[in-house]
């Protein structure tokens, strides 16, 4: 396969949406999915993660202004992450290789912008930057010299299949399935699900009891700006 590459790995510019590619391929297999290209995340936990990838994004806005967040957002909601169904690194629009992102469902528990997009009790797909996947996987994105330069080259067919990689944003969270946050999403037609946006600043966990959100710098909870009814 003729593939032409380009890196850009540890520091990348962020332009426009959440979403990355740090690996491009001319070419790749035209009815692959999101789907068949996804690693479960529920028999990866606890699994044998032999790369450990921390990644600084050198970002274009300042995600931690929150006007300028909620200007970018479709959607700023309050919303349950009901089910996390894996991680992706291909965006089958554009038969490209993606940074490794997290997918699955978020149920909206109150709207606090776009109600007239969405609905209180639907249930959106969402994609984030950073997650979980298999070798087997990991290594499509790759060129050969890459694969032979991480020592990739040294692994069975099956260690590449029970051996993951964790891709992850640096001073980010990671979703957890069954807790309420305050989300700042905007949509990815390329994916056709919205993007988690803003990282750390934009995913904050929320006390539905105390209306408290905890900020992720310093893990200390806080007042919630909005009126949450």
């Amino acid at each position: 396969m003729n593939k032409k590459i380009i890196i850009a790995l540890g520091l990348i510019a962020l332009t426009g949406i959440t979403y990355i590619s740090i690996n491009y391929f001319s070419k790749s297999n035209d009815d692959e999915s999101l789907s068949n290209n996804t690693t479960n995340l529920k028999y990866t936990e606890n699994k044998n993660i032999i790369i450990n990838q921390v990644s600084d994004l050198d970002m274009i806005y300042d995600n931690s202004n929150t006007s300028e967040l909620e200007e970018r957002s479709d959607l700023i909601i309050i919303g349950k992450i009901k089910k996390i169904d894996g991680a992706i690194n291909y965006n089958a629009a554009k038969k490209q290789y993606i940074m490794t992102s997290t997918i699955g469902t978020i149920k909206i528990k109150n709207i606090i912008k776009g109600n007239n997009i969405v609905s209180k009790n639907d249930e959106i797909n969402f994609a984030r930057l950073g997650g979980t996947i298999s070798i087997a996987e990991y290594e499509k994105s790759l060129e050969p010299r890459q694969i032979v330069r991480q020592g990739l080259d040294k692994l069975t067919e099956e260690e590449k299949r029970n051996s993951y990689i964790k891709v992850s944003i640096s001073e980010d969270i990671e979703p957890q399935e069954s807790k309420d946050y305050l989300i700042y999403l905007k949509y990815d037609a390329d994916l056709d699900r919205y993007a988690i946006i803003g990282m750390e600043y934009g995913l904050k966990e929320y006390n539905e009891n105390k209306k408290l959100v905890k900020n992720n710098s310093t893990n200390k909870w806080e007042a919630i700006k909005y009126e949450i009814k």
